[in-house]
């Protein structure tokens, strides 16, 4: 197995942990359920602030710390982009941009890169569900795969509010 710099773990960490989340505006409809779907997918973007918790990692890399910071959402055609604004580092820089859609009370969002010299490779994915107009989960996953074969999983929750 090759040994990884705990420099490239600790970057990779920083954007793998902050995984971000999505926000509505007045066009949300409640369901009986009491959780909110999305009914206009241009009354979402925006800046929302965001903050993560019950952060855990699965593999040989370090756990991380909690973050918050400002996320912006965007629209361009069908696409939805959310793209972390403060709060992370990302290296690269790619990985502070998500791209996705919107179905039914989720929106969905990922990205990938290579994130070292070594060929290791980072996967980010966010559900995330309205919970009313102004607030947001999101759950994160966020794996990072070796060539060797060594693989780590972050998993964390997110809260989105404006």
């Amino acid at each position: 197995m090759h040994k990884i710099s705990i420099n490239i773990l600790k970057n990779l960490l920083m954007v793998l942990v902050l995984t971000a989340g999505i926000g509505a505006n007045e066009n949300v409809q409640e369901k009986k359920n009491g959780n909110a779907t999305f009914t206009n997918t241009g009354m979402i973007t925006g800046s929302w602030n965001f903050q993560t918790f019950n952060s855990t990692v699965n593999g040989p890399c370090p756990k991380g710390k909690e973050i918050s910071g400002i996320l912006e959402i965007k629209k361009e055609g069908e696409t939805i982009i959310l793209t972390l604004k403060t709060g992370k580092i990302c290296r690269p820089s790619s990985l502070c941009t998500y791209k996705g859609a919107i179905k039914d009370r989720h929106f969905i969002v990922s990205n990938s890169a290579i994130v070292d010299n070594e060929g290791g490779k980072a996967f980010n994915h966010l559900d995330i569900v309205m919970d009313d107009k102004d607030h947001m989960t999101a759950q994160s996953k966020a794996q990072y795969k070796h060539p060797s074969g060594m693989k780590c999983i972050w998993l964390s929750t997110m809260k989105i509010f404006r």
